[in-house]
C-alpha cells in the first residue's frame, strides 16, 4: 500500500514539473510531449493524482498521520525531482521500475 501511495505521488509530482513553463522540459515520450501540449488538462490529472494519494494516505494511516506521511512524502519527491529531473536522470521507466521495486520489497519484508 506504501508503495502504491509513493507511486502515485511521484507520478503526480512528475506530472506536475511537466506542466511547468519555468522547468527544464524534455521531449523523449509522447507522454511527455502530450502533456506539455495540454498543460491546463494535466495540472488537473496531476493535482488529482495527488489527491488520490492523499486519500490513500488518510485511509491506510488515519487522518492526522496519514497527512503528516503524505506532507513529508510531498516533500521529499518533489525535493528529489526538482535536484534530478534538469540532469535528466528520471523518467517514466525509472518511476515504473522504482514501483515494481517498492511493491516486491514491501510485499517480501512486510
Amino acid at each position: 500500500m506504501i508503495a502504491t501511495i509513493v507511486f502515485f505521488m511521484l507520478l503526480g509530482c512528475s506530472i506536475l514539473i511537466n506542466t511547468s513553463k519555468k522547468a527544464i522540459l524534455s521531449n523523449r515520450f509522447i507522454v511527455e510531449q502530450l502533456i506539455q501540449k495540454q498543460p491546463t488538462v494535466f495540472k488537473i490529472v496531476g493535482c488529482f493524482i495527488l489527491l488520490i494519494s492523499l486519500f490513500l494516505c488518510s485511509f491506510y494511516f488515519g487522518i492526522t498521520s496519514g497527512v503528516l506521511f503524505w506532507l513529508i512524502t510531498l516533500s521529499t519527491i518533489l525535493s528529489l525531482l526538482i535536484l534530478i529531473k534538469p540532469l535528466k536522470l528520471i523518467s517514466y521507466k525509472t518511476i515504473v521500475l522504482s514501483f515494481i521495486l517498492l511493491l516486491t520489497i514491501e510485499n517480501v519484508f512486510f
